[in-house]
């Protein structure tokens, strides 16, 4: 999973480290993956209402 996030994101995230430890940052990179694939412009990473309702 953090390799695929780093190969699909890490021109806006970053490169995350690929050490199969979840952390913060993958968790990040997953909500800001889950933005991006449904449309939300401006897409930040951040679990927030508007990102629910989009859902």
């Amino acid at each position: 999973m953090q390799r695929y996030l780093n190969g699909k994101y890490s021109d806006e995230l970053g490169i995350l480290p690929c050490d199969g430890i979840y952390q913060r940052a993958t968790n990040t990179a997953l909500i800001f993956a889950l933005q991006k694939s449904i449309g939300i412009a401006g897409a930040n990473g951040n679990y927030s209402p508007g990102t629910i309702a989009a859902i």
